[in-house]
C-alpha cells in the first residue's frame, strides 16, 4: 500500500455539540493510506500508532500481526524530528509491548489498552493508555468491520527526560481476522 501523513498540521473550526458552537484549534494529523493489494494470506490485522510528542517529534508505526501472534517482517514506521526530517523505522527499531487489555462487552474482542513502545535508535520510551477504553468501532451499516480506533496519552522519556504526548491508535483483527476483499 502507499502511504503518505502530514503530521503537524495547524488547524481550527467549529464544534457544534447539542446546538453549541464550540471554536477550536490546535495541531492535527492527516493522513492518506491506499492500495490495491490484499493483505497476505496469515496476517490477521494490524496495529497502527501515530504519537504527537512534546518535544516537536512525531512517531508513526505499524504492527501487521500473523495468525500465529507473530508480527510481520513488513512492519515499519517513520520517525520525524523537530525540523520534519523523516527517518524510516524498520522492525527491529522499535519494539511494542502490551501492558493491559480491555474486553468489548459488544463485540467480546480482547484488545490491548495499554503499551509501551521503545524507539531504539531515538532512546524513546513511551507509555501509551488510551483517553477511553471503548472507543470500538461496530459499523455493521456499512463495512461492517469491527475494529478498535481512538485517541491516547503518551508519558515517558526520551533520552531519560520525560516526555508527553497525545495520538491516536488503531487496532483491527481483534474481532475477527481483517478481511480486506469485503
Amino acid at each position: 500500500s502507499c502511504y503518505y501523513s502530514y503530521t503537524r498540521l495547524e488547524t481550527k473550526g467549529k464544534l457544534s455539540i447539542e446546538g453549541k458552537i464550540i471554536d477550536v484549534e490546535g495541531l492535527a494529523w492527516m493522513d492518506h493510506e491506499f492500495s490495491t493489494a490484499m493483505l497476505e494470506p496469515d496476517l490477521e490485522g494490524w496495529d497502527w500508532y501515530c504519537l504527537q510528542l512534546s518535544d516537536q517529534t512525531e512517531v508513526m508505526a505499524f504492527l501487521l500481526r500473523n495468525a500465529r501472534g507473530g508480527i510481520s517482517a513488513a512492519s515499519s514506521g517513520t520517525f520525524v524530528n523537530r525540523q520534519g526530517q523523516k527517518r524510516h523505522l524498520g522492525k527491529d527499531d522499535f519494539a511494542v509491548t502490551v501492558l493491559d487489555t480491555w474486553k468489548s462487552p459488544y463485540s467480546r474482542a480482547v484488545y490491548p489498552s495499554q503499551w509501551r513502545m521503545q524507539i531504539f535508535p531515538y532512546a524513546l520510551d513511551l507509555n501509551i493508555l488510551p483517553n477511553i477504553s471503548d472507543q470500538e468501532m461496530r459499523t455493521s451499516k456499512s463495512t461492517d468491520v469491527i475494529y478498535w480506533e481512538g485517541s491516547v496519552s503518551i508519558s515517558g522519556t526520551n533520552t531519560g527526560q520525560p516526555i508527553v504526548g497525545q495520538g491516536y491508535v488503531e487496532l483491527t483483527g481483534y474481532a475477527k481476522p481483517f478481511d480486506v476483499s469485503m
